[in-house]
Parts: C-alpha cells; sequence; structure tokens
C-alpha cells in the first residue's frame, strides 16, 4: 500500500503540472487515504499539503487554508522543522493571494525566523519576497522595499535568481509608487542582470 501511495501521489504530481488539477486532486485524495491506512504520517502531511496547493490553485482558499493547517499540526506533531516552515509558508501564500495581508505577513513572519534559524537561505529569499508583495498591496512603500532588499541581497550572495527577480519586480513597483523613477529603472536593470549568475 505504501508504494502504491507514492504511485499515486507521482501520478497526482504529474496532473499538476500538467494543469490538470481535478485529475490531480483525485489522484492526492487516494494517496492520502491510503498513507492513512499504513500510518505513514510524513506521508499524510504531504498529501494533505498538495490538496491544499491544489485547492489554493483553484481559488477555493479557505479549503486551501483547511488542508494546510491540518498539514501543520501534523508536522509539529512529527517535529520536521524544515517542511513546517514551508507549510507555513504556504499558507502566508494563500493568505496572500486571498488578500488577507495582515494574515499574510503574520504567518510570513513566523516562517522567516524559523527559516532564518535552520540557515535556508532560499527559503528565506521567498519568505522575504512575500512579505515584501504583502506590504506593497497594503501602499507600505517603504516596508515593501526593506523586504524586497532582503531578499534581494540573499538572492545576490547565494545564487538565487528567481527570488532576485520578484525581489527587484517588488522593489521597482514599490520605488514607482514613490515616485522614484531612477531608482526603479535601476531595479529593472538588475532584475535583468540577476538572471545570469556565475
Amino acid at each position: 500500500k505504501a508504494g502504491s501511495a507514492a504511485t499515486l501521489n507521482s501520478i497526482g504530481n504529474l496532473y499538476h503540472t500538467q494543469g490538470d488539477d481535478a485529475q490531480a486532486l483525485e489522484y492526492f485524495q487516494h494517496s492520502l487515504k491510503l498513507k492513512q491506512e499504513v500510518g505513514d504520517r510524513l506521508g499524510v502531511a504531504r498529501a494533505i499539503s498538495n490538496i491544499g496547493v491544489i485547492y489554493s490553485a483553484q481559488g477555493q482558499y479557505e479549503q486551501a487554508l483547511d488542508y494546510l493547517q491540518q498539514n501543520v499540526k501534523v508536522l509539529d506533531q512529527l517535529g520536521d522543522k524544515l517542511v513546517e516552515v514551508e507549510a507555513l509558508h504556504y499558507i502566508g501564500g494563500v493568505y496572500l493571494l486571498k488578500g488577507d495581508y495582515s494574515q499574510s505577513l503574520a504567518y510570513e513572519e513566523k516562517a522567516l525566523k524559523a527559516a532564518e534559524t535552520l540557515g535556508n537561505n532560499e527559503l528565506a529569499g521567498e519568505i522575504l519576497e512575500n512579505i515584501g508583495e504583502s506590504y506593497l498591496r497594503l501602499a507600505q512603500y517603504q516596508q515593501a522595499n526593506e523586504y524586497a532588499g532582503r531578499a534581494a541581497s540573499l538572492a545576490i550572495q547565494f545564487g538565487f535568481p528567481d527570488v532576485l527577480w520578484k525581489a527587484q519586480t517588488i522593489a521597482g513597483k514599490a520605488h514607482l509608487a514613490l515616485n522614484q523613477v531612477e531608482l526603479a529603472q535601476q531595479d529593472q536593470v538588475v532584475r535583468r542582470a540577476g538572471c545570469i549568475f556565475p
């Protein structure tokens, strides 16, 4: 059964990658059932997370949050701090998509502290991006710039081009909102150059 659950999960991921979230959801739900039957708690957490991600992709944010919060509880019991931080980050991301920026910030700040403690710089950069994006949408442009700048610094230091791209996009929008056109243009130049790392 454990092998079958893993196979179902892989098939679900394949359907999700191809954009067929309805089929992906069906496979993830079957995988979850089998993982529960064999007592694979980490597998249960992954399946719950995958279901939450699918609901989020479908714009069903309340259902996504229900599953992702269940996931955090399971992971807390397992003591897997890295995966738990990722789960908190996913929840923050759903709140960001939902437009609940204060809740997004609360989850992302908690995730950021844990990611920094674990020394996971790439995850910290992604979390900083989401915090910057929340502040941008709240029209708190100085804070958006601060967090985008921190994300960009990590991206440059450790070579994360995707993080740099998004961080500079956030900074550029914030600079434009503050009527700092020259800085916004610099952000665009850095963003373009940042896609190429040695």
